[in-house]
């Protein structure tokens, strides 16, 4: 059943039938576009009908980034620029496997690329656009704060949460002030 194609999927799953796909490769052809892309922008299906039968179909999970907790530390782990041409969000790291949250995980090439940036065994999980465009937002951006929160552990040689370090700065913690002011600082806006 992995050999199939999208649009096969899509027929056998009763979502669209056989002279769609047809128009929809059609439409596709000379574009670049990957077929799930032309099906979404010509509205021969929405998103979530595309989710359920790759969820279906394939057994990709589907994952929730809206109520997903991504720790900063996983934009360390996805470099931004691919995170961002691949439209790939790091969740987390289980068992020693990368859990991926893609808007196409049919995407070889771009599962391939985080397999060799991130050196783990990936898994890849389907979530919606909108939401992985959320989750890029609020993980690069705050990418400063969690490469200076790293820092300061290494400094002080401990694995510290950001509540601790609060703690710290509240108490005066003069030996954590520099570590601190970085965090500070790549926090604004």
């Amino acid at each position: 059943m992995k050999n199939k194609r999208l649009g096969e999927m899509l027929v056998d799953a009763g979502v669209l039938s056989e002279a769609q796909v047809e128009q929809a490769v059609a439409l596709q052809k000379g574009t670049g576009k990957r077929l799930g892309t032309v099906l979404l922008e010509n509205h021969f299906i929405n998103e979530t009908q595309l989710i359920e039968v790759l969820r279906l179909q394939l057994g990709i999970d589907f994952i929730d980034l809206n109520k997903a907790k991504i720790d900063p530390y996983m934009a360390t782990v996805v470099p931004k620029n691919i995170a961002v041409k691949y439209r790939v969000v790091p969740v987390r790291v289980e068992n020693g496997n990368l859990i991926l949250a893609m808007e196409d995980p049919l995407n070889f090439g771009a599962l391939e690329m985080v397999k060799q940036v991130s050196k783990s065994k990936v898994t890849p999980y389907i979530a919606y656009s909108d939401a992985i465009e959320r989750a890029l937002s609020v993980l690069y951006e705050n990418e400063g704060a969690s490469i200076a929160i790293e820092q300061m552990k290494e400094e002080r040689g401990i694995s510290s949460t950001v509540e601790e370090l609060a703690e710290r700065t509240k108490n005066n913690d003069a030996s954590s002030a520099a570590p601190t002011v970085k965090l500070v600082n790549s926090i604004r806006v």
